[in-house]
């Protein structure tokens, strides 16, 4: 058998698990409740109007709360309304739909699909994880849906949460990307989110992430099936599309952008012995000899945020000769599970193409999700973990560090999936205080 390594065990025993679990069970009423679970852990910040909360993946990633423009009330009285940007693009309203594909092996996998929307005054916003948390920027549930800007749909950005996660652990991002004009698809990776979470799946969880991105797309491209709502017919552009994710999610995006997967040794699995898992065995023994390449070609830009696997092996070390998408990777100093110095300047590093590599000074590994919205009812064992970085009068704030990472990735997208040669400035906009920037064969 495998020995699970420091971050999937980490997230097997996350109290955070047991907070969650607890939550929908015994609070049945705290869906109806203003703040959801922490409406005091976003603020107002810049461009996003407020960004909602911090991050929480190889220890389950987190969820929002209320805050933002949009908030937690009447969703059609939010500012987003089409055109109403005066010096940029558009901005929009947000729908909000949950679909089920089938995904790697057969598994039957939610997704959560964000997209701009029409005008929906009156509506509430809509709520997540199982009403514990709701939308920062007003989306309405099953709303309908804007017109596309042209016969091939809304551009598309897929996410992947973190270890023990869930599809909507970083709404500041997808909301905000979906009011920018894109669609948004997030599949919850059956067997290692934090409703599903099997350890015996754990080894083959490098091969099926990236699949069950490839599945998303595929099935976007299909067209609406089963209980899809018909208005994802021509919703989305499948041709292409930008890739994002964090923590585990930041290695399905590296695996999606083209580095080889591989069992990694920390695993330790033995499929020789009598007390291997034989399907999983086998199923691995059907992919043929490792390392393997399942990068989609569709992928145009990879937006990985504290990603994991280069320094544990289950990434193949880059030869320099391989033909990436750009990757604009993202990472924060004080990371103790997904190590900067480890694990993503040395990909910025060995990039032979196109890329960037922001490092935020001092956050940790939370910071990409929205685990603060939940901050009242964790543990103090789990708040020790996060630090200061829930309070209000933590530096930066972390609305502002929300903003700037949603900013970039929006604009990484726009500039490398649109060709939209306007978003350079907002991609190569000079550091702050709180963060570096190094790019590499692009901006100056």
């Amino acid at each position: 058998m495998f020995r699970l390594d420091p971050i999937l065990r980490t997230a097997r025993r996350s109290p955070l698990l047991l907070v969650l679990l607890a939550a929908l069970l015994v609070a049945p009423g705290c869906g109806s409740e203003d703040g959801g679970g922490g409406g005091n852990a976003t603020a107002d910040a810049g461009g996003q109007d407020g960004a909602g909360a911090a991050d929480g993946t190889a220890a389950a990633d987190g969820v929002s709360g209320d805050g933002g423009s949009g908030g937690a009330g009447d969703a059609g009285s939010s500012d987003a309304t089409a055109g109403d940007a005066a010096d940029g693009p558009a901005v929009y309203p947000i729908g909000v739909t949950t679909i089920e594909i089938v995904g790697a092996s057969g598994r039957k996998l939610p997704v959560e699909i964000w997209y701009p929307a029409k005008p929906a005054p009156g509506s509430q916003a809509a709520k997540y994880a199982g009403g514990l948390a709701s939308s920062p920027f007003g989306a309405v549930r099953d709303t309908a849906p804007e017109v596309p800007p042209s016969a091939k749909g809304w551009p598309l950005v897929v996410f992947s949460h973190g270890n023990g996660g869930i599809r909507e652990q970083s709404v500041f991002l997808t909301e905000w990307l979906a009011r920018n004009g894109f669609v948004v698809a997030s599949p919850e990776h059956v067997g290692n989110s934090i409703f599903t979470m099997d350890e015996s799946l754990t080894a083959v969880m490098p091969l099926w992430r990236p699949l069950d991105v490839k599945a998303t797309v595929d099935h976007l491209a299909a067209g609406p099936s089963g209980k899809d709502p018909a208005f994802l017919q021509g919703l989305a552009d499948t041709d292409s599309y930008a890739m994002m994710g964090h923590s585990f999610g930041g290695f399905t995006t590296l695996a999606i952008s083209g580095f080889k997967v591989r069992v990694p040794p920390q695993f330790k699995l033995d499929c020789s012995s009598v007390e291997a898992p034989k399907a999983l065995c086998d199923e691995i023994a059907d992919m043929g000899p490792q390392p393997w390449d399942l990068h989609d070609p569709r992928c145009k830009v990879g937006v990985p945020l504290a990603p994991a696997g280069y320094g544990w092996q289950m990434l193949e070390k880059l030869e320099g000769d391989e033909k990436l998408p750009p990757l604009f990777i993202m990472g924060a100093t004080g990371d103790k599970l997904t190590p900067s110095a480890t694990e993503q300047t040395p990909v910025f590093e060995d990039l032979p193409g196109v890329g960037a590599l922001l490092l935020i000074t001092g956050s940790n590994h939370y910071v990409f999700s929205d685990i603060c919205a939940l901050e009242k009812v964790l543990p103090a064992s789990f708040k020790a973990q996060l630090g200061d970085m829930c309070s209000p009068n933590t530096q930066p704030p972390l609305a502002e560090v929300h903003a700037e990472v949603a900013d970039r990735a929006l604009a990484a997208a726009r500039y490398w999936l649109l060709d939209d040669k306007s978003a350079e400035q907002a991609l190569t906009a000079p550091a702050k205080a709180w963060f570096t920037l190094q790019t590499k064969g692009f901006g100056n």
